[in-house]
């Protein structure tokens, strides 16, 4: 493959990372008022009787009621971890964000780790390209 078709391609696919990076930033708005604090807690938890959706999201009344039973505490003004805990006591499993530990920084760090390889191994490769093109054209 040409030298320049390997640059571009080198380039765009940084574009595209770039490209997706701001684009998760920019759509993950925290939430800006008091009366959305329910619904960001509700949606990092999930739906007991559903299958990996939140609270906020889920159609079942259980959800209903559990998302009710937020607000309620958000009224009382309970902290947010304060409330996940508490439902955390009566059903094990029910964060979406599981909390920080050992392994989950392992599984955040590895898809970074990844792609700063694939960096690395890009950028030798052309690098390596460009050496052989320099040794080639001394020997001729």
């Amino acid at each position: 493959m040409p030298e320049h078709l390997k640059r571009f391609a080198a380039t765009m696919l940084s574009v595209l990372f770039i490209g997706i990076i701001g684009w998760g930033l920019i759509v993950a708005d925290p939430p800006s008022a008091y009366g959305d604090r329910a619904e960001a807690i509700g949606s990092r938890v999930k739906c007991p009787v559903c299958q990996g959706e939140s609270v906020t999201s889920s159609p079942s009344g259980y959800a209903r009621d559990i998302l009710a039973y937020i607000e309620a505490r958000v009224d009382e003004g309970w902290s947010d971890e304060g409330i996940i805990l508490r439902l955390e006591e009566r059903f094990p499993g029910i964060r979406l964000d599981p909390e920080f530990s050992g392994l989950t920084a392992v599984l955040w760090l590895l898809p970074a780790a990844a792609v700063i390889a694939g960096i690395v191994a890009a950028r030798k490769q052309i690098r390596g390209g460009a050496d052989r093109i320099e040794h080639e054209s001394i020997e001729s």
